[in-house]
């Protein structure tokens, strides 16, 4: 059942006079609040757009709470007949957002013939903090939108522009438990040209199945108050990504904990565990190499103790199987590039097929 529209009367007019567009010039802004968010772990227990709940700042390290409050992998879901959309943001600093990166743009998708299809990225539109969100005008229609949110910046309000006969409604939440990826910079999306071209986004939007991305940049360590709170979601299969952070000693000591810590609370969910890519200067840069190698092999060896000892339910992903060092698959030997999530993505969507049928 489709949810009611929003009532108008809650929107605001939008200022039109320092925004060139030459189409109708009646638009109303309307509070994102409404709309429904995708990618949340702990609704209730966060600010919308923050992904860790507020109990967790200062009982977890500082640097992945920060990262926490970055919007990565959080998506808009709605339906709108609208010809054209703008948005405007809110920064952390209260500041209105203007002139960001792409990576820290929000990204529009829309359902085309069954399948979702990038349509445009945020770029600004006037000294308003008024961003246009598409190239130019489409044929009018109702259709169904996914809009993901900045990578790397966290905001305190999002606003969505349409005509004021637009028709706007939020879309269905979804409720199947959702695919869990705790890991780093990587699954936090650096170096994605566009939030949506990660692997994590990816992944979701092949399977259009529900994410949960807990990607924290420099910060994933395993450290043990972080898996706590990865352990309390009620996942349906968790994917562990962490090792790029983490040097041989730490994987020793954290990796098997964390694993049992999951699996304990978790008897029957996969745990879909992944090495480091592999560096791809290190064929000369060699302390980078080896730093990457025995991560790995620390890794592996624990991973084999784990299945010794009977726990079930793993399942490995190997260095070789996601990229290699000559495939041109990152922008600085270490985080993927658009090529390296999507090699990355399809290697995982191989792994997740069969656990997710």
């Amino acid at each position: 059942m489709p949810l009611p529209a929003i009532d108008p009367s809650c929107a605001v007019p939008m200022d039109m006079k320092d925004v060139e567009w030459d189409g109708p010039n009646e638009f109303l802004w309307y509070d994102a609040e409404r709309l429904t968010l995708a990618g949340k772990g702990w609704v209730e227990e966060s600010k919308r757009y923050e992904r860790f709940p507020r109990r967790a700042e200062g009982r977890i390290p500082e640097k992945p709470w920060r990262q926490s409050l970055a919007c990565a992998g959080l998506s808009l879901r709605f339906e709108t007949d609208a010809e054209f959309m703008f948005v405007r943001s809110v920064d952390y600093d209260g500041k209105m957002n203007l002139n960001q990166s792409t990576f820290n743009s929000p990204s529009l998708y829309v359902n085309h013939g069954g399948r979702w299809r990038w349509l445009g990225i945020a770029k600004q539109a006037g000294e308003s903090g008024a961003h246009k969100i598409m190239n130019g005008r489409i044929p009018r229609d109702l259709r169904s939108y996914l809009m993901y949110l900045p990578l790397g910046r966290g905001m305190t309000k999002l606003e969505l522009g349409i005509p004021r006969d637009a028709v706007l409604r939020p879309s269905a939440p979804r409720t199947e438990k959702p695919v869990v990826f705790y890991g780093t910079s990587i699954n936090h999306g650096s170096a994605a040209c566009r939030p949506g071209t990660n692997h994590v986004a990816l992944v979701e939007r092949h399977f259009d199945y529900p994410v949960v991305n807990l990607g924290l940049s420099g910060s994933a360590a395993m450290e043990p108050e972080v898996v706590d709170l990865v352990n309390e979601l009620d996942a349906r299969i968790f994917v562990l990504d962490c090792l790029p952070n983490m040097v041989a000693a730490q994987v020793r000591e954290r990796f098997e904990p964390a694993v049992r810590k999951l699996r304990a609370s978790h008897p029957d969910v996969p745990i879909v565990i992944v090495d480091s890519i592999t560096y791809q200067d290190g064929f000369l840069v060699t302390h980078r190499r080896d730093r990457c190698t025995l991560s790995n092999a620390a890794q592996q060896e624990g991973f084999a103790r784990l299945q010794a000892s009977g726990v079930p339910g793993l399942h490995y992903v190997y260095a070789r199987e996601l990229f290699t060092d000559e495939d041109e698959a990152t922008v600085d030997g270490t985080h993927p590039n658009d090529l390296g999530f999507r090699k990355m993505a399809d290697t995982l969507i191989k792994v997740l097929t069969p656990l997710l049928s």
